[in-house]
């Protein structure tokens, strides 16, 4: 069986363009379990623009995909 994929568009309506961007696909089964992860990093998200970002995976998941959440990772605010 064939390693899976997720491409998603992900979009910036700021005005401001977004740089090293982390992103997060997680991936759930019917039960609404997680049952893999994939991350990556955008260099770049340009301000009102979109971009394409590709998940990859080494082997096929356990339990059929029911659902995918794309999300970006934002950084906590340093403490002083």
């Amino acid at each position: 069986s064939e390693a899976p994929k997720v491409t998603a568009e992900l979009k910036n309506p700021s005005a401001t363009a977004l740089r090293d961007v982390k992103v997060v696909a997680t991936v759930f089964n019917e039960e609404g379990n997680a049952v893999a992860a994939s991350q990556t990093v955008l260099a770049q998200l340009p301000a009102q623009g979109t971009v394409l970002a590709t998940f990859t995976w080494s082997a096929p998941f356990r339990d059929p995909a029911a659902r995918v959440d794309v999300r970006p990772v934002m950084p906590l605010p340093k403490t002083p």
